[in-house]
């Protein structure tokens, strides 16, 4: 570190700077009568860490296997882009051969293997700086022929085929040119809001199934739908919904979207086949959280999570979207943003209080949907929204009902989400580098936990939505 000073000028130097440099720096001038100060906050970035852990292997077939995987612990202070994959014979004689490049999500599924071989796997994380050294490589042998492919607890396995894009991601201009009649023939109701309805469609050019969300047009509401499609045309990540196509005309707005088989994430909980555990929620949580840090590293808020909004991909399958973009909003921490809309018990306080909201409003709904997920109770909800209201700005919460079978590490987990002053709470980021989120294969995780209150939940917000 030095300082090189010139007429009128001094500059400060730091050589072979690491991301330990990131920090406030102050510099201070003294002359004999007057002293002045000023502090510049300074952020080295860099190549991003390696994967945390070990890469897990599931779904081993003769000629296949589903590779998962963690973020780094610390991403180079630069998002992550992506990751590079690489296998190998086991064996030291053999050399690395890299099979993807730049996957853009936590799951690969590997193709075109050998019957009963041994591979290694290792992954690499990807920032716009370069490439992280080698994770921990993991070993894995595929079937032999004639065997039969396991499945894992519920008769799925927990990192399944649906971490792909239905397409490739696009950006959408809004037709006005051409009705949604004349490239898209309509399906069968999937459900009604407020706002409208959405329906299956096809297109008539590729017969690809898609949905499209029907909306009819009030004054003023045609700057709110051209704000939802530019917000959409940003969100090219695997955990959130996709944008195909958009329509407007003087009544009617038409947003087409990536067709999703499965049902809400509650539905599948309470589904009489299946068993849920504390690693199913791990899983969950860590696909919202990765959502949200993808929305938040854009300056996107998406204001609205809440469980109605959490998919599942397929019937049979733990993998999730994040939907519904309609209350979102574009972020700028130097021109405040208030808000007066959401679902009064997994709205922030802030939200209540008519205070500026952050990217770490949203972490606040994270922590609700998180402790109804472990155990059927929501813990602000009472019998009206104005006693919700009240419940959420006491932030009275305890976890004596329902939490006898969740770890200590859980709870701790949402009382980072769930404090009163934002900048209490955890980012997304940190939440996806928390003890909980990095425990996957700790076996205690898989007592199965009682869904009673699960199915009361789920009836009580359906009646109240109807």
């Amino acid at each position: 570190m030095s300082i090189e000073t010139t007429e009128g000028t001094s500059v400060l130097r730091v050589r072979e700077a690491v991301t330990n440099d990131s920090e406030c720096y102050s510099v201070v001038v003294r002359c004999r009568c007057v002293t002045s100060q000023m502090s510049s906050s300074v952020t080295v970035e860099d190549c991003p860490d390696p994967p945390f852990g070990r890469p897990a292997t599931t779904n081993e077939t003769t000629d296949s296997i589903v590779l998962s995987w963690y973020g780094p612990v610390f991403d180079g202070a630069s998002p992550v882009i992506g990751y590079k994959v690489e296998q190998k014979l086991s064996g030291k004689q053999h050399d690395w051969i890299v099979i993807s490049d730049l996957c853009q999500h936590t799951t690969f599924h590997v193709k075109n293997l050998r019957a009963h071989t041994s591979y290694n796997f290792r992954i690499s994380c990807v920032n716009k700086h370069g490439c992280s050294r080698p994770g921990i490589a993991c070993e894995a042998r595929t079937k032999e022929n004639g065997g039969e492919n396991g499945v894992e607890q519920n008769g799925v396995t927990q990192f399944d085929d649906g971490g792909k894009f239905a397409f490739e991601p696009r950006i959408v201009s809004i037709r006005r040119d051409k009705k949604f009649s004349e490239l898209y023939i309509s399906g069968e109701l999937i459900g009604r809001g407020k706002f409208g309805v959405v329906q299956e469609c096809f297109e008539i050019k590729t017969n690809r199934k898609l949905a499209a969300k029907v909306i009819k047009l009030k004054q003023g509401q045609k700057e709110e739908f051209r704000e939802e499609v530019n917000i959409m045309n940003k969100l090219h990540h695997v955990k959130l919904l996709q944008l195909y196509d958009a329509f407007e005309t003087s009544r009617e707005a038409v947003l087409i979207m990536e067709f999703i088989e499965g049902r809400e994430l509650m539905e599948r909980i309470i589904n009489e086949d299946y068993l849920l555990t504390e690693r199913d929620c791990i899983y969950f949580l860590r696909q919202i959280c990765s959502g949200i840090k993808y929305m938040h590293d854009l300056n996107v808020l998406h204001l609205d999570i809440k469980p109605e909004n959490i998919l599942c991909v397929r019937p049979d399958c733990n993998d999730i979207k994040i939907i519904d973009f309609g209350l979102s909003r574009m972020y700028d921490e130097k021109k405040p943003v208030k808000v007066m809309f959401g679902t009064a018990e997994f709205a922030a306080p802030e939200v209540i209080n008519y205070d500026p909201v952050t990217p770490l409003t949203d972490m606040w709904s994270v922590g609700v949907v998180c402790y109804i997920l472990l155990s059927g109770f929501s813990p602000f909800a009472g019998n009206s929204d104005a006693e919700t209201f009240v419940n959420v700005t006491k932030v009275q919460y305890d976890f004596d009902e329902g939490f006898e079978d969740v770890s200590t590490k859980a709870q701790e987990f949402i009382s980072c989400l769930l404090a009163r002053n934002p900048k209490s709470r955890m980012t997304s980021s940190e939440c996806l580098s928390h003890d909980w989120l990095v425990q996957y294969e700790d076996v205690t995780l898989e007592k199965t936990l009682d869904t009673t209150q699960h199915r009361k939940f789920l009836t009580r917000r359906k009646w109240q939505v109807g």
